[in-house]
């Protein structure tokens, strides 16, 4: 049997091998993979610094006691816990599908806070920061548009250009920023850009700084007129921020059944940052939690048999199909009445 070498194989046009780069795409790539100062020996392309923090923010009211009831002895520090998510997932999925059912809202707005820009590293101090600016913004929507002319505020908290606050949120850790924080909220459209103002204007304040920089808050979310669009950016949102759900945590139907919540709610891909020590990784406004729901007798769709799509923001539907027949019921016991009250 003879000895016959093969052809020797074309280089590739699309995929170049590296012998048939040129000096200079050497150069450029030698430059792009070069190890980050600081970098992981294993993952290079990986800064091991810690993120950036600023100048410090208040303390903690727990920490600013302790500190002045023991100025010589260090803080007792909260036990830190993994900044996965479990059953806080499946809350917040119904707290926005109740949003859509009970009230017809769509949280149109993506918040993103990294709280070492405002200089918050402690997982503690940045929720209790979080739970006073949503305070703020309450008060602020509740009262209307301050920024509209001929506006006048009255001695009530309330207005006819006023709105409730809705709004979920979660704690994360990523390599980048540290600890930072994803809130989905509802912003009237009207009140979009005077929100943008507001806030960051409330950041500074409660953070006792002249302002922020423009990194520490990021604020998104078009305005779509469409429906559709505005339900799957919503969805969208949930399925991002969810994306530290646990690959172990199941979701137990009424029928005793388990199916895993990843494969349930299909968030991106699965990530977990370093631990934190918040009360709660996750949460959302009264008027669309755990108790609002129970008062209602709120059941999602989720545990509905016959649901295929649990992202259609069929809700609405039944939310304005509710509205109507309460219109009609409300009419039948006027027209009750008003027989009752005739003389025949």
């Amino acid at each position: 049997m003879t000895d016959q070498s093969s052809p020797p194989k074309p280089p590739s046009i699309l995929l170049p091998t590296y012998s048939h780069l040129s000096p200079q795409q050497l150069r450029e790539g030698a430059a792009l993979t070069a190890p980050l100062p600081g970098a992981h020996p294993i993952w290079p392309h990986l800064s091991t610094k810690p993120p950036f923090v600023g100048p410090p923010a208040p303390n903690h009211p727990r920490v600013a006691a302790w500190m002045k009831a023991h100025p010589f002895q260090p803080v007792p520090k909260k036990p830190l816990r993994r900044s996965v998510l479990r059953k806080e997932a499946l809350k917040l999925y119904k707290a926005i599908a109740f949003a859509m059912r009970y009230h017809g809202v769509v949280l149109n707005t993506h918040l993103t806070i990294p709280w070492g820009y405002l200089g918050v590293s402690d997982g503690e101090q940045a929720a209790w920061l979080l739970t006073r600016f949503n305070h703020e913004a309450g008060k602020w929507l509740k009262v209307g548009d301050a920024m509209r002319p001929g506006r006048k505020r009255r001695t009530q908290r309330g207005s006819s250009e006023g709105s409730e606050h809705f709004y979920v949120y979660v704690h994360e850790w990523g390599r980048r920023h540290g600890l930072h924080t994803h809130e989905l909220a509802f912003i009237p459209p009207a009140k979009r850009h005077a929100f943008e103002s507001w806030a960051e204007a409330c950041l500074a304040r409660l953070c006792r700084r002249a302002h922020i920089p423009a990194p520490a808050l990021k604020i998104t979310g078009p305005y779509w007129s469409m429906e559709h669009k505005r339900v799957w950016l919503c969805w969208k949102w949930f399925r991002y921020i969810t994306k530290t759900l646990d690959p172990d945590y199941h979701v137990r139907f009424p029928n005793r059944t388990l199916r895993q919540a990843r494969e349930l709610f299909d968030p991106g891909h699965f990530y977990e940052g370093d631990q934190i020590n918040c009360d709660q990784l996750a949460s959302g406004s009264r008027n669309i939690w755990t108790q609002a729901q129970i008062a209602a007798g709120f059941v999602p769709r989720l545990y509905e048999p016959d649901v295929t799509d649990i992202y259609d923001g069929a809700e609405l539907d039944e939310h304005r199909w509710a509205r109507i027949q309460a219109a009609e019921e409300a009419k039948q016991a006027e027209f009750i009445r008003g027989l009752d009250t005739l003389n025949l």
